[in-house]
């Protein structure tokens, strides 16, 4: 399973909410050793650890997909 983490601030605070989304999927790095993704909205900052799936369709790495 992968690890998902986020923070929401209501604000435009972006490089800092990046900051701790990205140390937040560092303390969990081995639930999806194989990347980092992270999707930024409106106050919103969502990061994965990536677990890439070998052998599907196109070796996409889940759980987002674009």
């Amino acid at each position: 399973m992968c690890g998902i983490a986020g923070v929401w601030t209501g604000r435009a605070d972006a490089p800092l909410r990046r900051e701790v989304v990205t140390a937040m999927l560092g303390a969990m790095a081995g639930r999806g050793p194989d990347g980092i993704r992270l999707v930024e909205r409106d106050g919103l900052t969502v990061g994965f650890n990536l677990l890439a799936i070998v052998g599907g369709p196109d070796n996409r790495a889940q759980p987002v997909e674009d």
